[in-house]
């Protein structure tokens, strides 16, 4: 296949740029609790770990945005926020419930978002279907 890219993605980036929805978003503690059952971390911090270097690679690569959500609100996350945020300054594991929630701030915070862009859909895309192909 001559000009076509081969897309290579570990399998917890295939996770995270499948999950969101048909309009490319989703809620990263709700994907923080999707992430925690698949793969079996030995801990809810390790994961934490593993994903938040795994979404800052991805938006390096222009493939996703974060964003705030507060009621009808949304904001996305600058990039110098981003540079210098981590993800437990979001989001906060639940003991009692098992799951990941959404760490309360000022202003308040709902819930916090990825966006994913068309090249994470089209690179995306382009791995399923090599994928398939090679099987």
């Amino acid at each position: 296949m001559r000009g076509r890219k081969k897309v290579k993605l570990r399998p917890i980036v295939k996770e995270i740029l499948s999950f969101p929805n048909e309009r490319g978003l989703a809620s990263i503690p709700a994907l923080l609790d999707y992430l925690y059952l698949r793969f079996r971390y030995q801990s809810p911090f390790e994961l934490l770990k593993e994903a938040q270097k795994v979404l800052r690679t991805c938006w390096r690569l222009g493939y996703l945005y974060v964003e705030l959500r507060n009621a009808d609100r949304r904001r996305f996350i600058t990039v110098s926020e981003w540079e210098t945020l981590s993800l437990s300054d979001l989001v906060r594991w639940d003991d009692a419930e098992e799951s990941w929630k959404v760490r309360q701030q000022e202003p308040l915070v709902d819930d916090v978002l990825i966006q994913l862009t068309q090249g994470a859909v089209r690179d995306l895309k382009l791995y399923l279907e090599q994928a398939t192909s090679s099987h």
